[in-house]
């Protein structure tokens, strides 16, 4: 029998079995021998553990014992993942995580192929296609403009941080969302509320507190945010405990019923309308839109007798296209009453802040505004636009009346084209032109109303 229990001992102690567990924490042996390096502890058969971080539902096995003892690990040593949605076209994104490989390309490698250009809040490029990487590394906090070719996930190995705090800069950022669960904009922002101008999405919802608008509401992780502040500030992100209920807060896209949802790009600046101004001619529902010099829709907004931001998108220099509005380009407004199913144009007589003329990411503030008594269902056209050197106006008048057509340059210089006492009615105008390509407009004054029309000349 001494003979069996001496064989049993000799086996047990000899074999090479030896327990392992990956650590990222400083490790101690109360007694016995043991082996460690930076992330390995092997410990031999019988020692107690003494280890002072605990993972959830965890239990080492050492030999014949259990640890009672609970061990508990941060978020420092536990890799999570974070799955983000990218869709087609451009958008912002970050993550929570401190990635375990933070290279562009490493970050990017399985959905590279579909990864048009990525930017960063100071302008640098990862950009696959020509073997760009200006970006270098993922910096924990920022967020990140990316435009893709389809609709991808993309999936993020790393570790996190409980309450980690990043740096907000004078003027813009691309702000992460370091937070693990939705928070409310106002109360994560409350600390910092005073040196906050303005937060962008990358649907054109905005947080603005001089002038009480938040469509953003929540700051939702994945996503990305611009940020204006008015000098450098630290912020913290503070994490609910994991125990608390989560939830995920739907996103509402806005159905707009007359305007045409503009296309979405890397660029766009901010106009504020005061509910004051516009309730004197806008009622709930009804829609303001901004237009490009081809009367193309650059921004919309549903009206809901409060403050209003319409956000205005600019041009996309990687597409060939022209999808949005060019620096310095003119802005122009319409509204659509739903009620009467019109369609009328607005002009800002004075702007508290901005001016009338479109640049990427100004934020502007009208102040008076003037209602054109102009039904925009009446036809006022012009074709080819643009045009090289002759074109052709259609327009109706309700009454009998004196018409006049001038041509208007981009410094305000006028040409008159057609001064002529008209009958109420449908009419075309033909005429000829010989001027350098640029920005020209078409005005037409008849029956004490005046309406415009941007086109360009091209060679």
């Amino acid at each position: 029998m001494s003979r069996l229990i001496n064989f049993i001992l000799i086996f047990l102690f000899s074999s090479n079995f030896i327990i392992s567990q990956t650590l990222d924490a400083q490790v101690f042996g109360s007694c016995g021998d043991f082996f460690s390096n930076e992330k390995t502890l092997s410990s031999t058969m019988g020692e107690v553990v003494v280890y002072d971080y605990s993972q959830e539902n965890f239990d080492l096995h050492q030999g014949f014992q259990n640890i009672a003892a609970d061990l508990v690990c941060s978020f420092e040593c536990v890799l999570y993942n974070h799955l983000i949605e990218l869709p087609q076209g451009w958008s912002y994104w970050s993550t929570y995580l401190s990635p375990k490989e933070s290279e562009m390309e490493d970050i990017f490698y399985q959905i590279s192929e579909d990864v048009i250009i990525l930017k960063d809040q100071n302008g640098e490029v990862y950009w696959p296609y020509f073997g760009i990487n200006g970006i270098n590394s993922h910096n924990e906090g920022e967020g990140y403009q990316i435009k893709m070719n389809t609709n991808q996930v993309l999936n993020i190995e790393g570790y996190m941080q409980i309450n980690p705090s990043v740096t907000i800069y004078e003027d813009w950022n691309i702000l992460g969302c370091l937070y693990h669960e939705p928070v409310l904009i106002e109360e994560s922002m409350s600390p910092i509320v005073e040196n906050i101008i303005l937060v962008k999405d990358e649907n054109a919802n905005v947080f603005w507190p001089y002038l009480s608008i938040n469509t953003i509401e929540y700051i939702i992780p994945g996503e990305g945010y611009a940020v204006k502040s008015s000098s450098d500030l630290n912020f913290t992100f503070y994490n609910q405990p994991e125990e608390l209920l989560r939830f995920l807060p739907l996103k509402n896209d806005k159905e707009f019923s007359y305007y045409k949802r503009p296309i979405k790009t890397n660029e766009n600046m901010t106009v504020g309308f005061s509910y004051e101004v516009l309730k004197e001619f806008m009622s709930f529902g009804d829609e303001i839109a901004a237009f490009d010099i081809y009367n193309n829709v650059v921004g919309v907004q549903i009206f809901e007798n409060n403050n209003l931001a319409l956000t205005i998108w600019g041009d996309d220099s990687f597409t060939n296209q022209k999808d949005g509005m060019l620096d310095l380009e003119p802005l122009s407004f319409r509204v659509w009453n739903k009620n009467q199913n019109k369609e009328l144009q607005i002009k800002v007589l004075e702007w508290e802040q901005g001016d009338d003329y479109y640049t990427t990411n100004a934020i502007n503030i009208s102040g008076v505004l003037r209602l054109d008594n102009q039904d925009f269902s009446s036809i006022f056209s012009i074709s080819p636009n643009p045009l090289k050197c002759s074109g052709k106006v259609e327009f109706e008048i309700l009454d009998d009346c004196l018409v006049s057509i001038f041509l208007v340059n981009n410094l305000g210089y006028r040409e008159s084209l057609l001064n002529s006492e008209l009958t109420k009615g449908l009419h075309h105008f033909d005429f000829s032109i010989n001027k350098r390509p640029g920005l020209y407009y078409l005005i037409i004054e008849k029956c004490n109303n005046t309406m415009s029309i941007p086109f360009a000349i091209i060679k």
